[in-house]
């Protein structure tokens, strides 16, 4: 037991020291993932239900403009390396409902913009969309979103909340069930948090259970302003500096 924590550890260390650099053409400058030691946008569809979400106030920028925050499928295909193709039910204006995780409250852990996690929320716009790898595998995906709150302390205390939440959940066996019947067993790990200039970040590495090598998904979640970030990288190899690269790109995008 003390051999397989101090592997899982080790391979966690390997993750966070990751560093993504890329050039302008759509994605990120250097990114370093938090350590977990520490305290073309798809169209709206109607897959997810809205009554988890509050109403859009006329002042509020719409789902379309936050959709423009999100990186293109060519600039996700250019990110991962290969051809990603749109993700069945996970693209639009509302939180995600066909995409559950259990336990429940391991939730935020793994899967971003979820009825299970925003519902009351207060947000008061999103634009999510989600992307599978070669075959259809939920194992090298991407889910990405933007969700506007009323004020930038709204967003700060709903980004507060998930770290705690977040926090409460770590080194346990979750599942992901999709809409269309795939599945991907993981355990979660420690939840690092970060600052940067575009703003603060929590991060965390979701490994394949049981575990295979360094594969997994690189969870991150930030915030900028009044504008959550909300994103998920998975991968069949070394995830690790991918979902925080994302995430900090889209982030340096709110004005």
């Amino acid at each position: 037991m003390v051999g397989a924590g101090l592997l899982v550890a080790l391979l966690v260390l390997m993750f966070v020291v990751v560093g993504v650099t890329r050039d302008d053409s759509g994605s990120d400058d250097t990114a370093t993932t938090a350590s977990p030691s520490s305290a073309e946008a798809a169209p709206p569809s109607s897959d997810a239900a809205s009554p988890t979400s509050s109403t859009t106030s006329a002042s509020s920028p719409s789902a379309g403009d936050l959709a423009g925050l999100l990186e293109s499928p060519a600039q996700i295909n250019d990110r991962m390396k290969t051809t990603m193709t749109p993700a069945p039910g996970e693209s639009g204006s509302e939180p995600l409902t066909k995409v559950t995780v259990t336990p429940s409250e391991c939730t935020g852990n793994f899967i971003p913009a979820t009825a299970a996690v925003y519902a009351g929320s207060g947000f008061t716009a999103m634009a999510v969309q989600g992307f599978r790898g070669p075959g259809d595998k939920v194992s090298t995906s991407v889910i990405e979103a933007a969700v506007r709150f009323p004020d930038a302390a709204a967003a700060k205390r709903f980004f507060n909340d998930r770290y705690a939440d977040m926090s409460d959940c770590t080194y346990k066996p979750v599942t992901a069930a999709y809409g269309d019947g795939a599945s991907y067993d993981g355990k979660t790990t420690a939840v690092g948090k970060s600052s940067g200039s575009e703003g603060d970040l929590i991060n965390t590495i979701i490994f394949r259970n049981p575990m295979e090598g360094t594969i997994g998904c690189d969870r991150a979640l930030g915030v900028n302003a009044d504008v959550i970030v909300d994103v998920l990288v998975c991968s069949d190899g070394n995830s690790g500096g991918y979902g925080t690269g994302l995430a900090r790109a889209i982030m340096r995008k709110v004005s």
